[in-house]
């Protein structure tokens, strides 16, 4: 019986995936679920809570990319990525889901060690792993997105953490 290893790229600019442990098929791939409130002139994106916690229920292990403060980011934008991170982490522990807490440096350490530097290192591996990968966030886009490429490759690196049968 194979399991479903979940990936986060946590924020509301990330993304989740649902890998098939033993198949590495996609099972589900795409940007963090939102939901859009306010008018046209101040819109505020929130987490879909109950669409992040069904994606999670689904999961039998759960990779969430460790958080940590980036100095290019300001006090009040930090603030609510780290709640977001830690609404992430509170539904998979509420859920009972096994999880681990994975450094960026470490995952990238590894599954970009060989990967020129730079903002699409991660496509560029996702798309190596996985060919017929879709990392386009919507069908109006044309640029892939970076956080489902790196969610992908947080699930593929999950993968070595949990235990075997």
């Amino acid at each position: 019986m194979s399991r479903i290893i979940c990936g986060i790229d946590p924020g509301k600019d990330g993304a989740i995936c649902l890998l098939d442990e033993e198949t590495l098929k996609i099972i589900y791939l795409a940007r963090m679920p939102v939901v859009i409130s306010g008018d046209k002139k101040k819109t505020k994106r929130e987490f879909d809570i109950p669409a992040i916690v069904e994606l999670i229920r689904r999961a039998d292990y759960v990779a969430i990319e460790k958080a940590g403060a980036m100095p290019e980011q300001g006090v009040v934008s930090m603030f609510n990525f780290g709640a977001g991170y830690g609404l992430l982490i509170g539904i998979t522990a509420g859920l009972g889901k096994p999880y681990s807490l994975i450094h960026p440096r470490t995952w990238k350490g590894r599954l970009l060690r060989d990967m020129p530097k730079g903002k699409m290192s991660s496509v560029l591996r996702a798309k190596q792993l996985c060919p017929e990968i879709s990392l386009l966030a919507t069908t109006r886009c044309s640029t892939p997105h970076e956080g489902m490429a790196e969610a992908y490759l947080i699930a593929r690196y999950g993968k070595n953490q949990i235990e075997p049968f």
